[in-house]
């Protein structure tokens, strides 16, 4: 398999269907810097989630992974 680099918002694909977005952090429940400030941009929901995973402590730590559904509209490529 082959990878395909694609320059871009990552915050916006360009193709249809599902995606995953993934960021990789540290696990002392810092946000406000980096790539985070443009997924609270546009999508307020993951901050307020990664924030009370952080307060829940429940499996919080290094490895583990939060998934926060949010909706995307489609935009075809100009």
């Amino acid at each position: 398999m082959d990878i395909i680099y694609i320059k871009g918002d990552a915050t916006s694909p360009i193709s249809p269907g599902n995606k995953i977005i993934t960021h990789i952090c540290n696990d002392i429940g810092g946000w406000g810097k980096g790539f985070v400030l443009a997924l609270s941009k546009k999508w307020k929901v993951t901050e307020e989630a990664y924030r009370q995973w952080y307060k829940s402590q429940e499996e919080f730590s290094l490895g583990d992974v939060q998934f926060v559904h949010v909706q995307m509209i489609y935009m075809s490529p100009i």
